[in-house]
């Protein structure tokens, strides 16, 4: 008889038999091998079986944001860097615009035909400011229209990374951006005559005023010059 405050002498360790898993033991199922059918595991899928994915939702297109153009697929430039880059252009345009009137005057006054001798000759100022107001008409169409159709923007724009396309996604040509000019080029022409100089001058105003309206409320922000001609203004960078 054995004595019951020792310890048994090799103890049967499966007294039921071994069992089928456990510490220690291989496992019917391990990493690698393919689950049951009907049973994901970490296993590969079973022959013939792929594990459910996502379908794919294909693009319906129309919407890329408040700031796209779907179409094109290209964005709008901001409203920010379009009231900063009509800001330079309007610097830059005033600065030479000064230069060439003063340059203007001072070559009238000191001509022996200029009004040097008769500062009050009205005729003589008016042909000065007639003269003066060509110069700056032809350097507005070398700004607005010459520079646009072979850089794609004025100064002003193209220093922001803004650039001027036609409806159609592509540059502006000569055409294109005279047409885009014209309101302006009107204003230009109108104000090379005496009595009306002075409505140019406020039409000019309120077409700037307009233009600044339109930016920021226009779903696509075209000015008056981009719906005249048809085209958009979109970010380059």
């Amino acid at each position: 008889m054995s004595d019951p405050n020792q310890p048994p002498q090799n103890p049967d360790p499966y007294p039921s038999g071994p069992p089928t898993e456990g510490y220690g033991s291989p496992p019917t199922q391990g990493f690698g091998t393919p689950p049951p059918p009907g049973q994901q595991g970490w296993g590969p899928p079973p022959p013939g079986q792929q594990f459910a994915q996502p379908a794919a939702q294909p693009y319906t297109g129309g919407y890329y944001g408040p700031d796209w153009i779907p179409e094109l697929g290209v964005r709008l430039g901001s409203i920010g860097a379009r009231i900063g880059a009509k800001a330079i252009d309007m610097v830059i345009v005033f600065m030479v615009n000064a230069v060439i009137g003063f340059a203007g005057y001072a070559a009238f006054f000191a001509s022996d035909d200029g009004f040097g001798s008769t500062f009050l000759d009205t005729g003589t100022s008016l042909a000065a400011a007639f003269v003066i107001g060509l110069v700056t008409l032809a350097f507005d169409f070398l700004y607005n229209v010459v520079l646009v159709a072979r850089a794609g923007g004025q100064p002003g724009k193209l220093m922001v990374g803004l650039r001027i396309v036609r409806a159609d996604g592509a540059p502006l040509d000569v055409r294109t951006a005279f047409l885009r000019w014209s309101p302006a080029f009107a204003l230009g022409v109108l104000s090379l005559v005496p009595v009306v100089s002075l409505l140019a001058s406020l039409g000019r105003l309120v077409l700037l005023i307009v233009n600044l309206v339109l930016v920021c409320s226009d779903g696509r922000r075209q000015s008056v010059f981009d719906k005249v001609a048809g085209t958009y203004v979109i970010a380059s960078r």
